[in-house]
């Protein structure tokens, strides 16, 4: 239809220009008999690109972006049971204020049917996108996982806050920052400069991220973090955090128009609180993505970096 191709043609309007990868695209692919808009960008997608894809849902991802969307509160792994090939989900957080923390799960909680069916390839996104749903916990018991209680819940459109956990831990009679980040979101940096200022005010000695549930967002809230982060030396001049790599057309343009601020990113030299840390340890998983990635590469040649856990995505 017409729709389609005019979906296909934006598609590749603007891959031609602003695409990474743009001189690697295929030029023989006729758009106009492409009849799937997503199969049609799978097509010209680079070999390592495993992250572009489209969208009929602008403001809803859009809104992901900002923490805003339809959820009932909780971050979920699964396995499977051997005997059965049936999955299981084990709940890694529950954020406050959500349905999962109103219907009393926890972390480590083990889910083992969603509305009395067991775990499938088939069902297990019911947990996340279902409106309504019934999961049935399980029980460890000497002989296996067997059947609990059932727990309700129905999904609502939630502003999630990415700062899951802040304390400050007393360990050998050193002060620990510990903090929990699950999203690099801009509108919650003010909510991280004022923990910030607690852990200085309280003289806190090292710094612990957890960056283990994030998969990165906003470039300005990792900016905002390693500002607050890095030794004072390194955002007083400022230095460079970031170097940006475009497409030969707009690397060439910002180039030849001296556009520095295209080219590269610096530390903010006028972040409200600065730790002035020499070293910081940041926890990690294979979740842990893009400006999380960001963040722990970016600081590396400023200070003792000390990363504890799973290799991370590789997004970068």
């Amino acid at each position: 239809t017409s729709e389609i191709i005019k979906v296909n043609q934006f598609i590749w309007d603007v891959m031609d220009e602003v695409y990474l990868w743009e001189a690697q695209m295929p030029r023989n692919i006729d758009l106009k008999k492409e009849t799937v808009p997503s199969e049609y960008l799978e097509k010209l997608l680079y070999t390592d690109d495993e992250w572009s894809f489209v969208t009929d849902d602008v403001e809803g991802l859009l809104d992901s972006f900002e923490g805003k969307e339809k959820t009932f509160g909780y971050s979920l792994i699964f396995g499977q049971f051997s005997d059965t090939k049936d999955y299981f989900a084990i709940v890694e957080y529950v954020n406050p204020g959500t349905p999962a923390s109103e219907a009393a799960l926890k972390r480590g909680d083990i889910i083992i049917k969603v509305n009395g069916s067991n775990i499938s390839a088939s069902n297990y996104m019911n947990l996340f996108y279902g409106t309504s749903i019934t999961i049935t916990k399980g029980v460890y018991t000497e002989n296996g996982i067997a059947e609990g209680t059932n727990v309700s819940m129905t999904s609502r459109e939630l502003t999630i806050n990415p700062i899951l956990l802040n304390k400050i831990l007393t360990v050998d009679g050193k002060k620990i920052g510990y903090i929990v980040y699950n999203q690099f979101i801009t509108d919650y940096n003010d909510q991280l400069t004022t923990i910030f200022q607690e852990f200085k005010s309280q003289q806190v000695s090292d710094v612990v991220v957890d960056l283990r549930f994030n998969p990165g967002g906003y470039v300005d809230a990792a900016i905002h973090l390693c500002s607050i982060l890095a030794p004072q030396s390194a955002i007083s001049t400022p230095s460079v955090l970031i170097q940006k790599q475009w497409n030969t057309l707009y690397q060439d343009y910002w180039t030849k128009n001296n556009n520095t601020g295209q080219l590269q990113s610096t530390f903010n030299k006028n972040v409200a609180v600065n730790m002035n840390l020499n070293k910081v340890y940041f926890l990690t998983s294979e979740s842990s993505a893009s400006a999380s990635e960001l963040t722990i590469v970016g600081l590396g040649p400023y200070m003792q970096v000390i990363t504890i856990g799973d290799d991370t995505s590789g997004k970068y």
